[in-house]
């Protein structure tokens, strides 16, 4: 198994690509290469279940807290980073490469964007601040009948940051103004996007 300091520097590099691209890719070859690079780390995980997690190590063995921090962040960093793309590129996230970028965001579902037990609502927080650096409501705008569960999970993630903002979801051990702030300031940038 790969150390967590390795794991966490792959993740920190799918966090620099995010924020490369999601200020504009150059040209299409680019473009094209990274899907492609993106798209060649993610594999099933559970057999047929059509979800494509970005893997950065096996994680059957890993505890459920750790399959959060390992397994579905750099998937929302890749499937982040693919919004990005179909957006600003959408040909390529087409053809042969529609099928592993549906699998991407179905992927990202598998948890409603939440983090583990006590600490779900601020995974929540900490999803939403990776998927808010793409362009996603222009994104859900034009694909949300195609991809219907990731739109229809990401509507209630951001019903549910209302909720966050508006005290009606509160963390397990009772509200956490840090987590409140952020949460507005999401809301307030989904809003305004």
């Amino acid at each position: 198994m790969k150390s967590i300091e390795t794991m966490t520097t792959e993740i920190s590099a799918l966090d620099n690509l995010l924020t490369k691209v999601s200020s504009g890719v150059a040209e299409n070859n680019e473009a094209e290469r990274i899907v492609s690079d993106i798209l060649s780390h993610c594999r099933e995980v559970r057999k047929d279940s059509g979800m494509f997690f970005y893997v950065v190590e096996d994680p059957h063995d890993m505890p459920a807290d750790a399959r959060v921090d390992f397994l579905y962040r750099p998937t929302y960093l890749a499937a982040t980073i693919l919004i990005c793309i179909a957006v600003q590129m959408p040909v390529c996230v087409t053809g042969n490469k529609a099928a592993g970028f549906a699998g991407v965001l179905l992927a990202c579902t598998g948890r409603d964007f939440r983090g583990h037990g006590y600490e779900a609502e601020e995974g929540l927080v900490d999803s939403l601040d990776i998927f808010l650096r793409a362009p996603l409501k222009r994104f859900l705008e034009l694909h949300s009948e195609e991809h219907s569960l990731f739109a229809r999970t990401m509507h209630q993630a951001i019903e549910d940051l209302r909720g966050i903002c508006g005290g009606t979801i509160q963390p397990v051990f009772g509200k956490d103004d840090d987590l409140v702030r952020r949460a507005k300031d999401l809301f307030a940038k989904w809003e305004n996007s």
